[in-house]
């Protein structure tokens, strides 16, 4: 993330994100496939370092001794350029950040500090009932993997356009590392 400053002293936080071309490598039918999509390719990569199961799979992508380094269906590929003012929502997925306990992950206090309880003060206490039901309930917030999910981020207003409509400045944040690939697509108007 960065800073943008706009009409005189207002300081915009914004992402930088830069638009790769893409070349539509297939259309699929609802006659042929069963749905209708479009699978696009983007990142072009030699073929040279391929081992043979990558290479049998983009077998039809592959010209010059070049191929695709992804490739993905949309929907429908945009249409219209993207201009200073649109709300888009971006789609991506987020930083993945290992193990976690339930302090970190889910925000729990944990137990005192003080009444003998020396190493109990991240632990996430009672997980149950007795009994009825004698088990724990599925969707327990428990400690585990946190991050590393899709996650959709809607009404991102874009505030800048450079290089020709290659570059947009987007206010806000947007999810994933630096150089992840981000899906973007403009918010329909009501």
């Amino acid at each position: 993330m960065s800073a943008l400053y706009l009409e005189g002293d207002i300081r915009v936080p914004v992402t930088k994100v830069d638009l790769m071309p893409y070349e539509i490598l297939r259309t699929k039918s609802v006659e042929k496939d069963g749905y209708t999509t479009s699978v696009v390719g983007f990142g072009r990569r030699s073929t040279k370092r391929l081992n043979q199961p990558l290479l049998g799979q983009l077998k039809n992508f592959i010209t010059d001794n070049f191929t695709f380094r992804f490739i993905r269906e949309i929907q429908e590929p945009a249409k219209e350029a993207i201009v200073v003012g649109d709300m888009l929502e971006v789609r991506a997925v987020s930083k993945g950040k290992g193990w976690a306990g339930v302090v970190r992950k889910w925000g729990f206090h944990g137990g005192p500090k003080t009444h003998g309880q020396s190493d109990r003060e991240r632990a996430p206490g009672s997980i149950g009932q007795t009994t009825t039901p004698g088990r724990v309930y599925k969707g327990k917030k428990m400690g585990g993997r946190m991050g590393g999910e899709k996650v959709y981020v809607k009404n991102l207003k874009v505030v800048a356009v450079e290089d020709e409509g290659k570059t947009l400045f987007v206010k806000g944040a947007i999810p994933g590392h630096t150089g992840t690939v981000v899906e973007i697509a403009k918010v329909k108007k009501i």
